[in-house]
């Protein structure tokens, strides 16, 4: 994570940039969370973004207040819209979440996955396979 400039006023931006993608292949689903009983369910804000020709791609997500913030990247390589699961609903596709948590048993826990957001900050999400 790196602090950006100070914020004008109380609005912050983040910036995400996800790595591991294939060039023309699917989208990234990147979704913030700053509540710990919402995360990896339903998130404050959500962007999906086409993977053009590199294998990483930014968003950035304003008017954002200090706060305690949460993200996940789900890498929908088929683009249809969701993260597709195998046997005991683990990922098919590259998942990513903030502080590139990894988790051997269940998702990621939002007591590792969460950061301070008090200015503006940029954050580098990798995303892998779930049994990476």
């Amino acid at each position: 994570m790196v602090a950006l400039s100070a914020a004008a006023g109380n609005e912050i931006k983040l910036r995400v940039t996800v790595e591991g993608l294939v060039p023309h292949e699917g989208q990234a689903i990147v979704s913030l969370f700053n509540e710990e009983d919402q995360f990896l369910g339903t998130p404050m804000k959500m962007i999906r973004e086409p993977v053009a020709d590199s294998d990483r791609l930014s968003v950035e997500f304003e008017g954002l207040r200090a706060g305690v913030y949460a993200v996940s990247v789900i890498y929908d390589v088929d683009g249809d819209g969701e993260l597709d699961t195998g046997m005991f609903r683990i990922p098919k596709e590259p998942i990513g979440v903030s502080n590139n948590v990894r988790s051997k048993f269940g998702p990621p826990k939002w007591k590792k996955a969460n950061f301070d957001l008090e200015d503006d900050m940029h954050l580098t999400i990798q995303v892998l396979d779930a049994i990476n």
